[in-house]
């Protein structure tokens, strides 16, 4: 699932020249798990939510640990505990806080890196709902990804230096 998109995300990264130092899966809030649910459930069964949003958040933080990837990665709880659609500010705010910390700006030097870029990872479904103008990210195709989908993916990767696209 999604653990295994950020790895497939990080080799896209890295083949493009990029340095990964981190990443971070971020369970979502009950704000929306609920309408998920609702779409992936017969009109006749009402929608269930498995786990609650602390337990959400700690069997993420298990299957990270339990993964080939937890060196590198990790789970934020931010999204679980604040309502809305609106992952974009996190986002900024990590990269604030990030350019900001001294011991962080620090080891950029020592490494020989100017700057640390904070990416937003999603699939190309989540692409398509709600981030379509972006010209910075990158985006993993899934199984059920169209022809032209995927070309039109491919076309803004060409044509923008902070768009990755890879088939998940």
């Amino acid at each position: 699932g999604h653990v295994e998109m950020l790895a497939t995300a990080k080799e896209a990264m890295e083949a493009e020249g990029l340095v990964v130092v981190g990443g971070w899966l971020g369970p979502t809030g009950d704000w929306y798990v609920p309408g998920k649910a609702r779409r992936r459930t017969p009109n006749d069964v009402p929608p269930r939510m498995l786990f609650d949003r602390e337990a959400r958040l700690k069997v993420a933080q298990m299957i990270v640990d339990a993964s080939p990837h937890k060196a590198w990665l990790d789970v934020d709880g931010w999204d679980i505990f604040v309502d809305g659609f609106d992952f974009y500010p996190h986002m900024m705010q990590v990269q604030a806080a990030l350019d900001k910390d001294v011991t962080v700006q620090e080891a950029l030097r020592k490494a020989g890196f100017d700057k640390l870029q904070v990416t937003f990872v999603m699939g190309d479904d989540h692409f398509q709902r709600c981030c379509s103008r972006w010209t910075t990210a990158v985006v993993i195709g899934r199984a059920a990804i169209t022809n032209v989908q995927e070309k039109q993916l491919q076309e803004r990767a060409q044509k923008y230096q902070s768009f990755i696209y890879k088939r998940g």
